[in-house]
Formats: C-alpha cells, structure tokens, sequence
C-alpha cells in the first residue's frame, strides 16, 4: 500500500512526492484459529500480491475467507491489495470488517486510518492513527504517517516533527522518518538540520531517490552548486532506473536550473 509523504515547499517551488511502505504485520491476530486451508490459501494470496497480481490475490483471498470468515489477517490483506488498487472504499470495508473481530488491533487501524486519508476523511484518519498510537505507543510508521497529515493536511509543523522525533526515537533507523522530517525542517526553514536529515535517508536507504533530489536542491540554493549538481544528477538516474517519468522529468528541470544558476538563493 502506498503513504503520502510530504512534498517539500521552498518558496513557491513544489519539489518531490514519493511514497512509504505499507504497514501489514505489526501485530499478531489471534481472534480465530485459522484453519490449514484458509492459512495455505492467504499465504497463496500474499505470494500472488507480492507479484503483483492484486487481482488474483483478492480471488484467492476469497476462497480463504470462505474456509475461515472471522481470520482478520485475511481482511487485512484483501483490504492491502483493494488499496493497491486504488479501490480506498473497499479496503475500508474489508478494514472495517475485520475491527468488527479486533477493534484494537493497532495495525488494522494504521490502514484503515491510511485508507481514509486517501479517500479524503481527514477526521477518520487522524482517529484512526491516533488509536493506533494509544493500542501501540512504540508504532513507529503509525507515527510517521499522522505526522504526514498533521504537516500537509493541517499545516501543523510542530505536531508533525514532535511526530516525526517520536518515529525516529523509536525506529532510529527509519529512512523515510527521516526523509519525512527533512521536508518539515525545510518548510521550518532549518535548512542545515534538513540536510543532515537527508543525508542519514540516504545513508540508510541509498535508492531514496527524493532524497537525493531534496537535498541537491537546498545544496544548490545554499551555494554548493557542484555537490547539489551532483545529487540532482543522482536522483535523475534512480528516479530513471525505478520508471518514475514524472519525478525524472521534475529533475531535469531541475537540473537545468542549476545550470543555468536560475535557482533562487535561499537567504
């Protein structure tokens, strides 16, 4: 499933959106003993997801719901693959099927509250997340995301990086915490403490392309153009080598800019 993380705002200059990892199996389900059938078909299904046939995983998921109703891990994962879809409202309700089983299960809160931030239930989202955080204080990514929203739904810095300290308190090796917190220092306007950010990203997760494109352009504006150049440059091989055309593109122009020193000076 894919998360929201925040684009970072300089000026008037909207740079990168990338996306988080889902969050599928931080707790452990215990509502019902699951049957040798329906546990075969859901690890059947998470192989079929894991290639990319959501499709086909939500048929085999069927059969296994039909071999064990009341196993919640099944809801969860039909309601990952619906989300993988773009299909929010049915992996609400397959979501909201399986709290009727576990109510406090903190992992099927996380992803209904991620699920209905997609669907624009800002409300229900920032509930959710935080329920999710009250079932499980130490649920870093729970964290993570309510920081996301506070940051780019609400406009509130403070909330997101008290947030986003707790997620890397927590999970200190979390590059997308990280990540994330480098785009609310940068719209803080601490710029060196948003490099530094980008740069532990980086280290922890060398493919974090947005990283890469963040950093280059606040390294750029701060007079640094040849290191700036240089991630920016970067970033445009990974963004190429992972098929994001859009964030390829973005990069280029970027790029160009740099070159032509038409980026404005951060003062």
């Amino acid at each position: 499933m894919n998360s929201i993380v925040q684009a970072a705002i300089l000026g008037s200059l909207i740079l990168y959106t990338g996306t988080a990892p889902a969050i599928s199996g931080r707790s452990s389900f215990v509502a019902a003993a699951p049957s040798s059938s329906a546990e075969s078909l859901l690890k059947q299904g998470q192989e079929q997801a894991k290639q990319g046939d959501f499709r086909g995983a939500i048929a085999t998921y069927n059969q296994a719901l039909q071999a064990n109703p009341r196993l919640t891990e099944i809801y969860l994962a039909r309601g990952l693959a619906y989300h993988d879809l773009q299909n929010y409202p049915q992996a609400i309700a397959d979501f909201n099927q399986a709290l009727k089983i576990e109510p406090t299960n903190a992992v099927l809160l996380y992803n209904r509250g991620e699920a209905r931030s997609d669907v624009g239930d800002l409300d229900g989202a920032m509930s959710d997340l935080s329920r999710a955080i009250e079932v499980d204080p130490n649920y870093a990514q729970a964290y993570n995301f309510r920081a996301i929203l506070y940051s780019t739904r609400l406009g509130n810095l403070k909330l997101a990086l008290d947030d986003l300290q707790q997620a890397i308190k927590l999970q200190p090796d979390y590059a997308n915490a990280y990540y994330n917190r480098g785009n609310v220092l940068t719209a803080m306007e601490d710029i060196e403490g948003a490099i530094a950010d980008y740069t532990e990203a980086i280290k922890l997760e060398p493919e974090l392309a947005e990283a890469y494109g963040h950093r280059g352009i606040l390294r750029a504006r701060t007079g640094d153009s040849q290191a700036g150049m240089a991630d920016l440059q970067q970033a445009a091989q990974l963004f190429e080598q992972q098929g994001d055309e859009a964030n390829y593109q973005k990069t280029l122009m970027f790029i160009q800019e740099v070159e032509q020193q038409n980026l404005v000076p951060l003062s």
